[in-house]
Parts: structure tokens; C-alpha cells; sequence
């Protein structure tokens, strides 16, 4: 998400060029404002709810979806793909203790609390989670006690966007170089965790030396 934000709110790597006044403030020069219909299609229509009595006799291996991720399993889907899933209401569209928008993958349902998206090129639907991620929220939100993102207010979210497809490319690689590191220090810190619940009793046992342990540490890192 920062990398998001240094890109496409804060115009890190294009500080040096020219900037023109947008109605989200100034952009890069070559960039222009885009509601968010103009990138993804919304497949809102698609969606059909399933109560609680009616998940009860469907279990099944299907995700069901609700606002705030999966809720259930169900026997059956209505979507066969790669998604972004929004919320449409709820506390959390306020409280953001858990993401508003995330992705969706494969075969799965979705209830009536969240908007069902897909981005209609490469690399949108990446994108748009990372520009929900740091939106605020409230101007597009309606209702005092239970907060809604209503279909209209989605559709009308602006997003600052290149002519220039190829820094969209750039932007996926350098998304996919940092998601890379992510994982190898996520495998390499579970390795470590795995090593030290080894090691650490047969240390204490006496069962290792202290320089067989250190060995073997250094050469995971």
C-alpha cells in the first residue's frame, strides 16, 4: 500500500516533471482523473444472498463472502475469476479494522453487503485495492448509524491515472519485485522459528554445542 501512495497519491517518482491541476488536486502532467467505472466493470446484479437457514443445508467448498471476507462455505458459486470485493456497509467502513476491499480468487459467492468488482485491464484490480486501502472513506459514505458505500458513490470514486500504460506495467513489476521479498523474509523467518524450537532444547540439553548452534543459525540467513 505505501508503494501505492509514493506512486499514485504522492507522485514520488515523477516529482521532477510538470504538474496540472486536477479536482484531486495536481497530478503529473499526462495523468488524468478517472471515476472508477471508467477502469472496472461493477457485477452488482450477479449477486444473490443466502441466509443462514439456507447456508446451513448448502454447505459445500465454495467461499461465501460478506463485507468483510468469507463468512461461509457453500455447495455451489456464482463467480469464476479474479475479483475485487468492496464493502458496501457496516461499522468497518469507518472503524477500517479489517480491509474494505480485497481480492477475490476462483470459484466463490458473494452476498448483498459488498460491491463485486473486476478491473478491465491487466493490473487494475491490484490498483484499486491499494487506492481503497488509503481512501478516506467518509465523503462517499451515507447513513449515521449503519455506514453504506451505496453503488452510485462507488462509481464516482476518482482515481489518478497515467495515459502511459507502461508505468501501470512498471508500477505491477515493482509490485511483484517488493511481494517477492515479502515472502522470501516471511519463509525465511518461519525457518528461523523452526530452527530455534529445534535447537534451543537439544542447547539446553547439551544435546549441541553453542558454536553447532550458531552454525547452523548463520547458515539459514
Amino acid at each position: 500500500m505505501a508503494l501505492y501512495k509514493h506512486w499514485f497519491v504522492d507522485f514520488g517518482p515523477f516529482q521532477d516533471g510538470e504538474f496540472i491541476d486536477s479536482e484531486l488536486g495536481p497530478i503529473p502532467k499526462g495523468w488524468e482523473v478517472k471515476r472508477l467505472d471508467d477502469l472496472a466493470d461493477i457485477l452488482n446484479s450477479k449477486r444473490i444472498p443466502l441466509s443462514t437457514r439456507e447456508r446451513s443445508t448448502r454447505k459445500g467448498k465454495f467461499p461465501y463472502y460478506g463485507a468483510s471476507g468469507i463468512i461461509d462455505f457453500v455447495d455451489d458459486y456464482l463467480f469464476d475469476g479474479e475479483y475485487v470485493i468492496i464493502s458496501e456497509d457496516g461499522e468497518n467502513l469507518r472503524s477500517r479494522k479489517t480491509p474494505i476491499a480485497f481480492s477475490a480468487v476462483g470459484k466463490f459467492w458473494v452476498n448483498n453487503h459488498a460491491h463485486i468488482v473486476r478491473g478491465k485491464m491487466r493490473g487494475i484490480n491490484k490498483l484499486l485495492i491499494s487506492h481503497m486501502a488509503q481512501l478516506d472513506m467518509n465523503p462517499f459514505l451515507t447513513g449515521a448509524v449503519q455506514p453504506k458505500l451505496n453503488k452510485q458513490n462507488l462509481l464516482s470514486i476518482g482515481i489518478s491515472f497515467p495515459e502511459d500504460v507502461s508505468i501501470i506495467e512498471e508500477l505491477l513489476d515493482e509490485f511483484h519485485s517488493y511481494s517477492s521479498k515479502q515472502i522470501s523474509n516471511e519463509l525465511e523467518n518461519q525457518s528461523l522459528t523452526q530452527l530455534r524450537d529445534t535447537l534451543l532444547p537439544k542447547l539446553i540439553s547439551g544435546e549441541v554445542r553453542l558454536k553447532e548452534f550458531k552454525e547452523q543459525i548463520e547458515s539459514v540467513l
